[in-house]
C-alpha cells in the first residue's frame, strides 16, 4: 500500500486490534476519527490485542480516534513502531488493560521523527474503577529509532557573530562538539539521530512505572503536558533519557516524596529545564538536584 485514509468507522467487541497493518506497509497513512470500543475481549490468535496497532511505515499518523476499552495483559490503545516518521495527536484513550493485568500501555511509539501531541489518555474512564497499583502500565511510552548505518563524518564547521566565534567539531557520526567561547564552555549534540516531541497531553496513570517514559539518543521536547501518577512504587512522574532535552511548562503530580521528573543526560549534553510545576522534585540523573540557573525557574 503506497498510501490510505482508514477513517469514520466504529470498531466494537472484535479480538486483537480494532485496526492494524502488522502484515503489511504503507509509505503514507493515515488512521483519524474512529470509534475503537471493547477491543481484545474476544481470542485474536497471535495477535496482540490494541486499539490501533500501526506498522512499517514512512509517514504514519493517529489522529482524533476514540479508543476505550483495550482487554487483557499486555495490550495498548494505540502501538505506531517502525515508522520513519510519526505522529499521534487528539487521541482519546481510557480502560486500557485490565484492572489487576501484568502490563499494558496507553501509547507506545517507535521511530525516527515523532510526535506525540494533545492526546488524553486515562488508566481508567470510572472514577470508582480500582485498578492495580502494582501493574505495569505507562500513559505514553516512547522510543526513539537510530540510524542502523554509520554517516561519514563531516570537516569541522564555524561560524561568527557579534565578534565571537563559534566552532562544530564532529566527533563521529552521532556526536557533534559546539565550542561557544563568549560563554566559556562546550556542549555535546546528538547529529543524526531521532527526534521526538511530547506535547499538550493530558496523562492519568496508575501503578509502578512512570506516566510518561521516553528515551532516545537524539533529542526531545517534553512541554505543556498535565501528567498524574497513582503509585506506591519509587519511581519518577515522568522520566526522559535523552542525547538532548528541553522540559518546560509541565504540570507533574505523584507523591510528594517522589519525583515529579527525572531527566537523565550524559554529561556534557545539552539541556533546558523551566516553567515546570511538580509534587515532588525535579531531579537530574535519578538523584541529582538540578544546577543553576534551572533550580530557580521550577517550582518546586
Amino acid at each position: 500500500m503506497i498510501s490510505g485514509l482508514i477513517s469514520g468507522n466504529t470498531i466494537q467487541g472484535v479480538g486483537g486490534a480494532g485496526i492494524t497493518t502488522q502484515d503489511g506497509s504503507a509509505t503514507a497513512l493515515t488512521v483519524a476519527d474512529n470509534q475503537i470500543l471493547d477491543v481484545g475481549a474476544l481470542p485474536a490468535g497471535e495477535s496482540r490485542p490494541a486499539g490501533i496497532w500501526l506498522a512499517n511505515g514512512v509517514d504514519v499518523a493517529a489522529v482524533g480516534n476514540t479508543i476505550h476499552g483495550v482487554r487483557g495483559s499486555a495490550v495498548s490503545g494505540i502501538t505506531i513502531s517502525g515508522c520513519r516518521r510519526l505522529r499521534v495527536a487528539g487521541n482519546d484513550i481510557g480502560d486500557i488493560g485490565d484492572l489487576d493485568t501484568a502490563e499494558s500501555y496507553g501509547i507506545v511509539a517507535v521511530g525516527g521523527r515523532i510526535d506525540i501531541l494533545g492526546n488524553s489518555v486515562r488508566r481508567v474512564s470510572d472514577p470508582q474503577g480500582k485498578p492495580s497499583l502494582d501493574t505495569a502500565w505507562y500513559g505514553i511510552f516512547v522510543i526513539g529509532e537510530e540510524p542502523k548505518e554509520e554517516e561519514a563524518v563531516e570537516p569541522a564547521a564555524g561560524f561568527e557573530a557579534f565578534g565571537f566565534r563559534a566552532t562544530a567539531f564532529p566527533l563521529d557520526a552521532k556526536r557533534l562538539v559546539v565550542f561557544d567561547p563568549a560563554r566559556g564552555r562546550a556542549v555535546v549534540l546528538p547529529r543524526g539521530r531521532s527526534s521526538i516531541a511530547v506535547e499538550g497531553n493530558l496523562v492519568e496513570a496508575v501503578g509502578r512505572e512512570n506516566a510518561v517514559y521516553v528515551q532516545t539518543e537524539g533529542s526531545c521536547i517534553l512541554s505543556d503536558n498535565r501528567c498524574f501518577l497513582f503509585t506506591r512504587s519509587n519511581v519518577s512522574v515522568v522520566q526522559v533519557r535523552a542525547g538532548a532535552a528541553i522540559a518546560s511548562d509541565n504540570y507533574l503530580e505523584g507523591p510528594e516524596k517522589h519525583a515529579g521528573l527525572d531527566l537523565v543526560v550524559a554529561a556534557g549534553r545539552p539541556f533546558t529545564v523551566s516553567g515546570n510545576i511538580s509534587s515532588g522534585p525535579i531531579v537530574l540523573n535519578h538523584t541529582n538536584p538540578l544546577p543553576p540557573p534551572w533550580d530557580q525557574l521550577n517550582v518546586p
